[in-house]
């Protein structure tokens, strides 16, 4: 414990995110942690912020009249082709996932 404090706070972060090149860490586990949901940021605002928790968009919108969630460039092109006409989407296709205006209320 100390000794990985001592590394967040003191050494130099040597460890590169392989997904995202930018976020840097001085503990490797860490880094692995950061991993495990690099670039699955599901959950974008209108004003373009990504959010990986659906709450955390919420808190965000909740702090910033006019913002609306809004739903991803590529997962609309998805949408729009594996849809049909008529049928309610799930543009993430997974449960739980923001899924249109229909889940404000």
């Amino acid at each position: 414990m100390v000794k990985n404090h001592y590394k967040r706070t003191h050494c130099e972060k040597s460890y590169t995110c392989s997904r995202c090149n930018t976020k840097k860490f001085s503990v490797i586990a860490d880094l692995k942690t950061h991993e495990k949901h690099c670039g699955r940021d599901k959950w974008l605002c209108s004003c373009g912020t990504t959010f990986s928790r659906k709450d955390k968009l919420f808190g965000h919108l909740s702090l910033f009249q006019g913002h609306t969630p809004a739903i991803p460039h590529e997962e609309t092109k998805i949408s729009a082709v594996t849809s049909d006409p008529g049928q309610s989407t799930n543009a993430t296709n997974e449960p739980g996932k923001y899924s249109g205006a229909n889940d404000i209320a």
